[in-house]
C-alpha cells in the first residue's frame, strides 16, 4: 500500500502538470477568442485525440503487459523498438493522408479552407503524442518517476511558455496555439527517446508486432470511446444548435477534466497492481470489490466539491459573453467517474486475454451514445449531451462487469454506489438551482 500511494502521488503530480497547462490557459483563450472561435478550437483539438488513438493502436497496453515477462535487456529493446518503429510508420501514413486532404477536412467541418494548416498541425500533435506514450510506458513500468515527471514538465512547461509569449505579443489565435501544442509534444518526444535510449535500436521484430496487434487491436474500439464521448456531443451541438454553444459546452467539460485528471492518476497507478492481484487463486475478489467501492465513494465526494466550487471558478475563467449552463457539470463529472471505473471492471478481459469483449462493448456503447446524443441534444441542449455520455458510459461499465463475472470469481455489486450517486445528483442539482 505504501508503494501504491507513493506511485499514485508521483503520477498525480505528472497528471496535474499535464492538465494544469491546459486549464491555466483557459482564461487567456476565453478572453482573446470569441465563443465561436473557442468552439472551433475545441473541435480541431479533438482531432488530436482520435489521431493518438489511431496511431498508438493501444500498443502501450501490450508493452505494459509484456515488460515484466523478462528482465532481459535484449527482450525489452526488441519490444520497445519494434512498437515505436511500427507506430512511427503508421503515423507517417496518417500524416501523409492528412496533408493531401487537409483542405477537404477544413471545408467539411467549417465550410472554409481557413483551418487547413491548423488541422495538419493538430494531426501532427496527435501523432507525436501517441509516439510519446511508448517511451513513457517504459519509464512507468521501470518505476522511473523522475524521468516521467521531467517529460511531463517539459511538455507542459514549453506549452505554457509559448502561450504566455503569444499573449505578451497579443498574438493569440487558433493557429498559433496549435503550433505551441505541436512544439511542446515534439520536444517531449525527443526527450522521451533519450530517456529510454538503452532500450532503443534499429530492430523490427515482425512476430512480436503480430502478437502485439492480436492483443491490442481488440482494445482499440474501447479506447476510441474516450474520443467519441468527448467529441460526439460537440458535433451534435454544432449540428443542432451552433458553434458558440460548442465553445460554452467545452468550458464545462474543461472543469470536469479536473476529475478526469484524478481518474487518470488512479488508472496509471492501478495497472501494475491489477495484474498482480488477478494472479491470486481467488483472482483478488475482495480486493477488487474494496477498490471499486472506495473509488466511487472518494470520487463522488470529489465530484460534489467541484460542483460546489463551480460558480466562483467559472466567474474567473468565462467572460460574460460565454453563456455557460452549469447544470451539465454534475452529469459530466459522474460520466468521467463511471468511465474511469471500467479500468477496475475490465479485469476479467485482461487476465483471460479475451480483449475482443472490449470491442463488443465499445461498439454497443458508441451506437448508444450517438443515438442518445442525437435524440437528447435537440430537446435539452448541453444537458442532453451530458446525459447521453453518462448513460453510454454506464452501459459500458455494466457490460464489462458482467463479462468479468463470467471470466473470474469477481462479481461487483453496485447497490451502495447507486444510493450514493443518487444523493450526489440530488444535492448538486438543488445547489445549482439556486
Amino acid at each position: 500500500m505504501k508503494t501504491f500511494l507513493s506511485e499514485a502521488l508521483g503520477f498525480g503530480v505528472a497528471s496535474f502538470l499535464t492538465k494544469a497547462a491546459a486549464l491555466l490557459i483557459i482564461p487567456i483563450l476565453t478572453h482573446n477568442l470569441s465563443p465561436d472561435q473557442y468552439g472551433s478550437f475545441e473541435l480541431i483539438v479533438g482531432l488530436s485525440a482520435i489521431t493518438s488513438t489511431i496511431v498508438s493502436l493501444s500498443l502501450e497496453s501490450f508493452v505494459a503487459r509484456q515488460w515484466d515477462e523478462s528482465k532481459d535487456v535484449a527482450f525489452r529493446t526488441r519490444l520497445l523498438s519494434s512498437t515505436i518503429i511500427f507506430a512511427t510508420t503508421f503515423a507517417i501514413l496518417i500524416i501523409g493522408v492528412t496533408f493531401l486532404l487537409k483542405t477537404f477536412f477544413s471545408e467539411a467541418l467549417f465550410g472554409t479552407d481557413a483551418y487547413s494548416w491548423i488541422i495538419l498541425f493538430i494531426i501532427l500533435h496527435g501523432a507525436f503524442g501517441a509516439l510519446l506514450v511508448l517511451p513513457m510506458i517504459a519509464l512507468r513500468m521501470q518505476r522511473k518517476l523522475k524521468w516521467y515527471l521531467v517529460l511531463i514538465a517539459i511538455q507542459s512547461g514549453s506549452y505554457l511558455c509559448s502561450v504566455f509569449y503569444l499573449r505578451h505579443h497579443e498574438n493569440i489565435s487558433v493557429e498559433n496555439i496549435s503550433k505551441a501544442m505541436l512544439l511542446s509534444v515534439f520536444l517531449a518526444f525527443l526527450l522521451g527517446l533519450y530517456s529510454t535510449r538503452q532500450y532503443l535500436a534499429i530492430i523490427f521484430h515482425l512476430p512480436l508486432i503480430k502478437k502485439a496487434l492480436r492483443y491490442s487491436l481488440p482494445l482499440l474500439p474501447a479506447v476510441a470511446i474516450t474520443w467519441v464521448n468527448g467529441q460526439v456531443d460537440k458535433y451534435a451541438l454544432l449540428h443542432f444548435i451552433d458553434i458558440k454553444t460548442v465553445g460554452e459546452f467545452a468550458l464545462v467539460m474543461k472543469l470536469s477534466s479536473v476529475l478526469t485528471m484524478v481518474v487518470v492518476v488512479f488508472r496509471q497507478t492501478w495497472m501494475p497492481y491489477c495484474f498482480k492481484l488477478a494472479k491470486r487463486p481467488d483472482n483478488g475478489e475482495k480486493q477488487f470489490k474494496k477498490v471499486m467501492f472506495t473509488y466511487y465513494m472518494l470520487g463522488l465526494l470529489a465530484c460534489l466539491i467541484l460542483v460546489l466550487l463551480s460558480r466562483p471558478i467559472f466567474s474567473l475563467i468565462a467572460p460574460e459573453e460565454y453563456e455557460v449552463n452549469l447544470c451539465a457539470l454534475p452529469v459530466l463529472l459522474l460520466a468521467a467517474l463511471v468511465y474511469g471505473s471500467a479500468s477496475i471492471a475490465n479485469v476479467g478481459m485482461l487476465i483471460s486475454g479475451k480483449t475482443e469483449w472490449n470491442s463488443y462493448a465499445a461498439i454497443v456503447v458508441v451506437l448508444v451514445n450517438i443515438s442518445l446524443t442525437c435524440f437528447l441534444v435537440p430537446v435539452w441542449g448541453v444537458v442532453g449531451a451530458a446525459w447521453g455520455t453518462l448513460l453510454a458510459n454506464s452501459i459500458f461499465l455494466l457490460f464489462l462487469s458482467w463479462r468479468t463475472s463470467k471470466e473470474t470469481k469477481i462479481n461487483f455489486k453496485f447497490g451502495h454506489v447507486l444510493v450514493a450517486t443518487g444523493t450526489y445528483l440530488t444535492v448538486s442539482f438543488l445547489f445549482l438551482s439556486y
